[in-house]
């Protein structure tokens, strides 16, 4: 036997050791679509480890790992870019990418709770009577500020 031959079956019987998933089984475990984990692997996010004789895709527990911490990270709602810059700096992650996210957050809360204002003043309006037949300019412009288009 050769000794490529004979590195292929180390490995072969090492990841038959391992547990290892297909890509379904993966996407199912995480409530994700088998597309999904085609592009992660497309972007270089989450490479298939391995691939059976017949070209499968097979992952170890391993990847099973750094999929639940990308899930996490996309629950945060952290952007693949930052997931991926969080993932490759095998360290200690920094906190100026959650930081940025928590900035991100409270805009989007205070942008939303200005909506919430405006409505309840329209619906106030509306109940009341007081609800102008259209909107004017002014009330145009107060709702693209609320809206954060103001800039």
């Amino acid at each position: 036997m050769n000794s490529g031959a004979a590195a292929r079956c180390r490995r072969s019987a090492f990841i038959g050791i391992m547990k290892t998933f297909t890509i379904s089984k993966l996407a199912r475990l995480y409530g994700l679509s088998r597309s999904t984990l085609l592009y992660y692997d497309r972007i270089k996010l989450l490479p298939a480890s391995g691939r059976t004789p017949s070209g499968y895709r097979r992952y170890t527990e391993n990847d099973e790992n750094k999929l639940k911490k990308i899930c996490g990270f996309r629950q945060a709602g952290l952007s693949l870019k930052d997931i991926r810059n969080l993932l490759s700096t095998g360290i200690k992650p920094s906190t100026r990418i959650f930081t940025e996210r928590l900035q991100a957050i409270g805009t989007q809360i205070l942008d939303l709770k200005n909506q919430q204002r405006l409505l309840t003043g329209l619906m106030k309006n509306a109940a009341s009577g007081r609800c102008p037949p259209s909107v004017d300019k002014a009330m145009w412009v107060d709702m693209l500020r609320t809206a954060g288009m103001d800039a």
